[in-house]
C-alpha cells in the first residue's frame, strides 16, 4: 500500500467519522467553559463562541447557542455541557450519540503534563 493509499484512506475514515468528532471537540470545550463558569460573572457569548471556534467548531446555530446561555445567565445556573454541545451541533440530538455526549465517563484530556508524549 502505498503513502497516498494510506492518505486517502484516513481522509475516509475522517470524513466518515466527522460528526462524531466534531461532537468529540465540542463536548471538550463545553466541558472547559463549565469548568470556569461562575454565576456571579459568567463568561459573554463572545468568547464562548471564540472557544468553539478556535476548536474548529463549524456551526449554523451560533444564535441558538446565544439564547441558551443568556436564558442560563438570566436564571443563574450553569449550563450543562451535553446541552450546549446538541444546541450548537443540531445532528447531536440523534440519540446514537448519547454515549458520545456522557461526559461524566468522557476521558479527560491531561493538563500540565510535562512528560506526556506529543500525541496524547
Amino acid at each position: 500500500m502505498t503513502i497516498s493509499q494510506i492518505r486517502s484512506r484516513v481522509n475516509a475514515h475522517k470524513r466518515r467519522f466527522a460528526r462524531e468528532l466534531a461532537i468529540v471537540k465540542a463536548l471538550h470545550v463545553a466541558l472547559d467553559i463549565t469548568d470556569h463558569w461562575q454565576r456571579s460573572q459568567p463568561p459573554d457569548n463572545h468568547y464562548v463562541f471564540k472557544c468553539f471556534a478556535d476548536a474548529g467548531i463549524r456551526s449554523d446555530a451560533w444564535l441558538n447557542l446565544a439564547e441558551y446561555l443568556d436564558k442560563n445567565r438570566r436564571r443563574e445556573e450553569i449550563p450543562y455541557p451535553d446541552d450546549m454541545v446538541r444546541v450548537l451541533l443540531r445532528y447531536a440530538w440523534d440519540h446514537r450519540y448519547d454515549d458520545l455526549l456522557d461526559y461524566e465517563n468522557l476521558p479527560r484530556k491531561p493538563h500540565g503534563c510535562s512528560n506526556l508524549p506529543a500525541w496524547v
